[in-house]
Formats: C-alpha cells, structure tokens, sequence
C-alpha cells in the first residue's frame, strides 16, 4: 500500500544522495577538442553536465517511485525512464528538444514492443527538462 509519509521521507534521503554524489573532474578529448578550449572551460562543461544529470536523476526517482510508477534506471533495454503497468503510462525523461517528435514516436512504440506492451494502449510522456543556465 502506498503512503505518502514514506514516499515523502524515501524521496529526501535519495535526492539527498544524490547531491551529495562526489563531482568527477576526469577529463575525456574527443575529436571536436581544440587548443583554443582551456582545461578551465572544459571543466566549467564539465560540471554543467553534471548538475544536468543530477537534476534528471532527482526527477526520475521521484516520478518513478510514486505510486504504481516504476523506475526503470538508467540503461533500461526499452530506452524508457518510468513506466506504470496499472495506469498504462510511459515517460521518457530529456535534457534537450528533439527536432524530429516522429523519431521519438517511432523510438517509444519499439521500446513498448520490446517489453512485449501493447503500445496503442499506453500513454507516452515525454518530459522535456530544462537545461541549466
């Protein structure tokens, strides 16, 4: 049975958790690096991505432990973020706006197919973050 109270003190501890995760300073250079991008501003990249994903993961557990939703975690073979069987919803959590929605429509029918869902029965949600300035 579902209790506020719990959900409540659960999603304080995890979002807690997840601030306190340790910042990474590992630089990885790709192709696009130049020597006119100093170590400085790679970092500053750096740490904005982070706060990105951190602000993703605290939404991501708290839609997806609320009541009847499941968190799928990061790397789910569908590509989905939360799902709930009862209430026959489907979310997708994202950092940018995607140019191409069919894409995206294409992307979630074969994730439901993946998971053997009948997709025509679900309701998709893409939830668009916004980033950090």
């Amino acid at each position: 049975m579902f209790r506020i109270e719990d959900y409540l003190a659960e999603m304080e501890r995890k979002i807690n958790q997840i601030l306190s995760k340790e910042k990474k300073e590992d630089l990885t250079y790709d192709i696009l690096d130049s020597e006119f991008i100093t170590k400085k501003n790679k970092l500053i990249c750096l740490k904005g991505i982070q706060l990105k994903q951190k602000f993703g993961d605290m939404w991501q557990e708290v839609l997806g432990n609320y009541d009847s939703f499941q968190n799928l975690g990061k790397g789910h073979e569908t590509g989905l973020d939360i799902l709930s069987h009862t209430r026959k919803i489907a979310m997708e959590l994202h950092h940018c706006t995607f140019k191409t929605p069919t894409l995206r429509w294409a992307f979630f029918i074969r994730a439901l197919v993946t998971v053997t869902l009948q997709p025509i029965n679900y309701l998709y949600i893409l939830i668009i973050l916004p980033l950090a300035e």
